[in-house]
């Protein structure tokens, strides 16, 4: 090895004199360009900087020491050596030292190389064909240094709603595949690395037939035309095919008829005339070479109902009869029996009365299969020829067998007036008016009565019912149509006319005289309230008025007295030279020429009272004793008011006469 070539070297150059030794050599550092693509040349040169005497050169890559080949050449100089790489790739890129030894010592540098290599295509991705509703994965991959990333884009102006994946190896997924997935998509390679590399592919999406609905319902009148239409997507060429069961494809009202469309076919089947044998289920069946697809039509033929049955004809009186019929078989009702109508005519035996149309009315349509029907303002006494029809959403269907029915001959009798008085849940009260008499209890009556869809029912009244009946055990909330008859012996009167009437609803009954005590408890709770309250400011009014009369009374009494013990204190203070008029200063002084005052010795008012509107009474106990008076006078001056009052006062009688005069 040459490491020990170089170390025998070194020990043969140890014995030689230390004088003639050179410096330890030192490396120009060196470094590979960094933008190294795979195809191009690099050339590196390591040199000594530093040192003297004679240098060996050695180049390594990796550890392993490089020779002089083709591919790699290296050029030694005297102080510096050349390493030059040709066509380099990925495989050069590694870590290349340059050793250097002299008599001095060694030295070495080492520089990496990095080779880039341009994206390159590992797998190629090829056009694909799919089957609609199926999965498809497309693979591309690519090579280069640094790994290139793969991204799949549709080209074609339809977006797919990014329907497509890209997994992490670069194939593209996309499940469930539709009819707008097929199309032009690119697979593209970048690594930044020179331009990227790309790839574009059809996928072909190949569509079975298809249809928007696999079912639809379909009617038809019989005797008109129906067209039953199967639109049908798919790839060409498709084709249909009809079927029926039990259907004759010689019929010469069936045609069909197949227009091309841009996705697919239209196809027609047409019935010229549609009969009650065409009703069924038809099915288009549509195959191409990729699958197959059915859808069902159902056709329903609506055709008018088949005739009503059993049609009989009772009398009810002189004006009405009593129809009663069956419903048609439920094959032959066509659908749904939506109504009945009554014709009738007046029947002769000469032939010329066929001629004469039916008059129709509309019986309305009853629960069971059973029907009836009052037909009344009729002719008493006359023959009718009666027939009935049923109509479906399809119309009317053919009329029953005639049957011939009488009215009654009208009697003497007078068509009572009935008329509802009340109700309850289970009876209803009547009462009704006639010019008919008794006849010694001869006269009777007949109510008939129905609740609504059922058949009329008959109750006999007594004759001592004469003008008023209650009808019980009946339904709650039930509706019944009533008319009453009067009947003497054989003799019958015209039907009054049909009330109306509704039994009452029991619940609705209770919920109501709940509420109504409710708001009678309430009612009466407020009207006692208001009692309560308009007594108590009645007797705070009176109360009030009361108090203020008394105060107002009290006043004006004190107020006369204080007026006469004033006039006489100013007529004795004059002789007694008592200054009175200052311990009188609470008392209101009056003119005595407008109003003179006189003293009479008349007798005391009652509770010993000196005057009718005195305040102060006269007591056995004098008034000196209290200590304040009741006006608020001190003792002295009560005890000289109280001398002044038991004084007499002379007046005379010129005095007493111009006063009055």
């Amino acid at each position: 090895m040459w490491f020990v070539s170089l170390l025998v070297i070194l020990c043969a150059k140890g014995f030689v004199s230390l004088s003639k030794l050179g410096g330890v050599p030192f490396i120009q550092p060196f470094t590979f360009p960094n933008d190294v693509i795979k195809g191009q040349s690099v050339t590196v040169t390591c040199a000594v900087a530093d040192g003297s005497g004679t240098f060996d050169f050695r180049w390594a890559k990796d550890g392993q020491p490089l020779t002089d080949q083709p591919l790699t050449r290296i050029q030694t100089f005297e102080e510096y050596s050349l390493l030059f790489l040709k066509s380099v790739d990925s495989s050069r890129s590694g870590n290349y030292t340059c050793f250097v030894i002299n008599t001095g010592g060694s030295a070495n540098h080492t520089a990496q190389l990095v080779v880039y290599e341009r994206s390159e295509w590992n797998v190629l991705p090829d056009d694909a064909e799919v089957v609609y509703g199926s999965d498809l994965r497309m693979d591309c991959s690519a090579t280069g240094i640094p790994p290139p990333k793969i991204q799949w884009t549709k080209v074609s102006s339809e977006s797919t709603g990014g329907r497509h994946r890209t997994m992490l190896n670069g194939s593209m997924i996309l499940i469930d595949v539709h009819s707008d997935d097929g199309g032009e998509y690119e697979c593209s390679a970048s690594n930044g690395i020179g331009e990227s590399i790309r790839k574009t592919v059809t996928v072909i999406v190949h569509v079975p037939p298809q249809f928007h609905e696999s079912y639809h319902l379909q009617k038809a009148r019989s005797g008109h035309s129906a067209v039953l239409r199967c639109d049908v997507t798919g790839d060409s060429p498709i084709k249909v095919k009809w079927s029926k069961e039990y259907m004759d494809n010689t019929d010469s009202r069936y045609k069909i008829q197949e227009t091309p469309l841009p996705n697919g076919l239209l196809s027609e089947l047409y019935i010229s005339r549609v009969l009650r044998k065409d009703a069924g289920v038809y099915v288009c069946s549509a195959t191409n070479s990729y699958g197959k697809q059915d859808k069902s039509i159902k056709l329903l033929v609506l055709a008018p109902s088949g005739y009503p049955t059993d049609l009989t004809v009772y009398p009810s009186g002189p004006n009405e009869l009593i129809i009663r019929w069956k419903a048609p078989a439920p094959d032959q009702r066509n659908g749904a029996i939506q109504g009945y109508e009554l014709g009738y005519r007046e029947y002769d035996s000469m032939e010329s009365y066929s001629m004469v149309p039916y008059t129709y009315r509309e019986a309305p349509l009853g629960p069971s299969v059973s029907q009836e029907y009052v037909l009344d303002r009729l002719k008493d006494d006359t023959e009718y020829e009666i027939v009935v029809r049923a109509y479906n959403r399809a119309g009317k269907g053919p009329t029953s067998v005639p049957v011939v029915g009488k009215t009654k001959e009208i009697g003497t009798l007078e068509s009572p007036d009935l008329w509802v008085e009340s109700t309850t849940a289970t009876s209803i009260s009547l009462r009704w008016s006639g010019n008919n008499d008794f006849k010694s209890g001869t006269l009777r009556h007949i109510l008939h009565y129905r609740a609504e869809g059922n058949k009329w029912m008959e109750k006999s009244i007594p004759s001592t019912y004469q003008d008023s009946y209650v009808l019980t055990d009946l339904e709650e909330n039930t509706l019944y149509y009533l008319y009453i008859q009067a009947v003497s012996g054989l003799e019958q009167s015209k039907p009054s006319g049909t009330v109306s009437s509704k039994t009452s609803d029991p619940s609705f009954e209770r919920s109501s005289m709940t509420q109504m005590q409710e708001v009678s408890h309430q009612t009466t709770l407020v009207i006692s309230l208001s009692v309560v309250i308009s007594c108590v400011v009645i007797v705070c009014v009176i109360a009030g008025a009361c108090v203020y009369v008394t105060r107002v009374t009290a006043r004006s009494g004190f107020k006369r007295d204080g007026h006469a013990l004033s006039e006489f204190g100013e007529q004795h203070a004059s002789s007694r030279s008592t200054p009175l008029s200052r311990h009188t200063s609470n008392f209101r002084y009056v003119d005595p020429n407008s109003r003179p005052l006189l003293w009479c010795s008349t007798p005391a008012p009652p509770n010993d009272y000196p005057s009718p509107y005195a305040t102060l009474p006269l007591r056995p106990t004098p008034i000196s004793k209290r200590w304040q008076s009741e006006d608020g006078m001190s003792p002295a001056v009560s005890e000289r008011s109280e001398s002044l009052i038991n004084q007499r006062v002379e007046v005379p009688e010129d005095k007493i006469s111009n006063n009055r005069e």
